[in-house]
């Protein structure tokens, strides 16, 4: 809980705004702390954030090296000083102003990206992971796509140990990141035969918007997945991933996933125990 400065709402107000700058709320903590102390101990710190002293000398050396506080010694007392509000400010204008000159190079950099897709071709257990492990590190209530068949599912749930499903499904259920899935009905009696009971059930029960069409309306057996302007295959008779990311293709396989998805079916995710 974070020490009343001067008022609740002002409290928010300079914590709101200084994330936006990449500072964390304890970070933050830690300055308005130092700033409003004087010359205070780590302990004295500590007691002021009602934080462990270990948690509070890490924030410290953090804010130390942006700039914002400084050390002295007094004896054998390390004792901490704040950069001034005036002249935070005045860093802030400097960075603005430093960025500025950054943005043609990275306008270029973003025309060079939307004119040539980035191809990224890996060896499936390792390629798979990299994918799930950034899904799962999307903004908390993103969505993803997924497109798959039969024989691209036996694979990819063979691709993972138990363990690492497990803290795939963790992740997003705790970030609430939803599934948007397009699958053949041939697919639904796949899990139950290659999952334990708990990962089965945490994968029935994170948030789906589940669709499903009949092999001889969708035949494939490979599997895609579009998230974060990017799309990855698995290829199930090669074993290896593809990935691709450029803005283009993206949305336009995007908005073919969704027409289909569209006219597809709707499952319960509980059809995954059934044949």
């Amino acid at each position: 809980m974070h020490f009343l400065l001067y008022s609740f709402y002002m409290e928010q107000e300079i914590i709101t705004i200084l994330n936006h700058f990449g500072f964390s709320e304890q970070e933050i903590d830690v300055y308005l702390a130092v700033l409003t102390l004087e010359s205070p101990t780590v302990t004295q710190i500590a007691s002021k954030v009602q934080k462990g002293r270990t948690a509070v000398y890490f924030h410290i050396k953090n804010l130390q090296e942006k700039g914002l506080l400084f050390e002295s010694k007094k004896g054998s007392k390390l004792f901490y000083t704040a950069l001034s509000p005036t002249e935070f400010a005045n860093q802030i204008d400097a960075w603005a102003r430093d960025f500025k000159t950054l943005v043609p190079k990275l306008e270029s950099l973003q025309k060079v990206e939307q004119e040539a897709p980035t191809i990224e071709l890996t060896e499936s257990k390792v390629g798979y992971w990299k994918i799930y492990d950034e899904i799962s590190q999307m903004p908390e209530g993103s969505n993803f796509r997924v497109l798959q068949g039969k024989q691209s599912l036996e694979i990819e749930l063979s691709l993972l140990s138990d363990e690492q499903w497990t803290i795939f499904f963790d992740r997003i259920m705790k970030n609430n990141i939803g599934t948007i899935g397009l699958f053949t009905k041939e697919t639904f009696e796949v899990p139950a035969k290659m999952m334990t009971p708990k990962n089965l059930e945490r994968m029935q029960t994170r948030r789906w918007d589940l669709k499903t069409l009949p092999k001889s309306i969708l035949d494939i057996q490979q599997l895609m997945f579009l998230y974060n302007n990017k799309v990855a295959f698995l290829f199930p008779e090669t074993s290896l991933v593809m990935t691709i990311r450029h803005k283009g293709i993206y949305q336009i396989l995007v908005a073919t996933f969704d027409a289909l998805h569209n006219l597809a079916e709707s499952a319960d995710p509980k059809s995954f125990t059934k044949g």
